[in-house]
């Protein structure tokens, strides 16, 4: 291809001498080189990622694109696991990330789901996972933030929780064809007060008014999502796991 375009070149000089063509009247020489150069396609940049920087550390596990990917392509960034452990035909491991601890569940081969708690170091962009959420940090984001979602918890009463449950409530959001059907859950914890653990206690009393207080030990708790959710959409999540 090159000598097909050195060929054509010269002979764009023939043909500009002959003519009294526009050749550089002064002594700056310009070569073939040159002007085989202005003829080549210039190599284009890199793609650019999120902001213009490389992608590392938890950023680079959190992408669409990791979730059923081989499991060699996780580890690529994280590592071999810290743990791992076989259950019921899967297998649960986790990886240090810095000072994030993921947890992933694999069948040896693929990734088939990723779970992070979540804060200032170990967060990521949620529309990098699931392009049907906003564009914001996970450990900044509230329930308010899904479209769409199912609310659920063990148990939800005020005093005999303790032992049986994690004090957690959290919602399951059923990502659409776009997302690859990626479902999302994310959780709070409540059992530390403050805004989480009144909206609980509002659900459940919700709830009470209408199944009676020992409901709130192992009742359907999914029965009554559509009003948990004006009352958790500001509030914060702190974990969050992806599978599909």
């Amino acid at each position: 291809m090159r000598h097909v375009v050195s060929s054509l070149v010269s002979c764009f000089l023939v043909f500009a001498l002959s003519a009294g063509g526009a050749y550089p009247a002064d002594d700056k020489s310009v070569s073939i080189e040159d002007l085989l150069t202005s003829f080549e396609t210039p190599v284009p940049p890199p793609p650019a990622t999120a902001r213009g920087k490389a992608l590392k550390g938890v950023e680079a596990v959190f992408r669409e694109d990791m979730m059923h990917a081989e499991i060699k392509k996780l580890q690529a960034i994280t590592g071999k696991p810290v743990e791992s452990r076989k259950w019921d035909g899967k297998i649960y491991q986790t990886y240090k990330v810095g000072k994030c601890s993921i947890a992933v569940e694999t069948d040896g081969k693929y990734v088939l789901s990723l779970e992070m708690d979540l804060s200032p170091a170990c967060t990521f962009d949620l529309d990098a996972m699931m392009s049907s959420l906003p564009h914001v940090k996970a450990h900044q984001a509230t329930f308010g933030d899904f479209p769409d979602g199912t609310f659920d918890s063990t148990c939800l009463h005020p005093y005999l929780c303790g032992k049986i449950d994690p004090y957690r409530v959290e919602m399951e959001y059923d990502g659409p064809h776009s997302d690859g059907y990626t479902v999302a859950e994310a959780s709070v914890y409540y059992g530390g007060g403050g805004t989480a653990c009144d909206a609980v206690f509002a659900w459940g009393d919700f709830i009470s008014k209408r199944e009676g207080e020992d409901y709130l030990l192992d009742g359907n708790f999914r029965k009554y999502s559509d009003a948990a959710r004006p009352l958790f959409k500001n509030i914060r999540i702190d974990r969050i796991k992806f599978s599909r």
